[in-house]
């Protein structure tokens, strides 16, 4: 198995608004080694 060369842990994010608390990400964890292909879509 191949050393990651991207490695992310215990990622979370939260938008806030004056009505609510909307939990995008909650504890993610990636990990991306060479020869991976990774797309993140999404509203830009």
């Amino acid at each position: 198995m191949a050393s990651p060369v991207i490695q992310l842990t215990g990622i979370s994010k939260i938008f806030y608004t004056d009505e609510v608390e909307t939990h995008a990400l909650s504890d993610v964890s990636l990990s991306l080694t060479i020869g991976d292909y990774v797309a993140i879509a999404g509203p830009s």
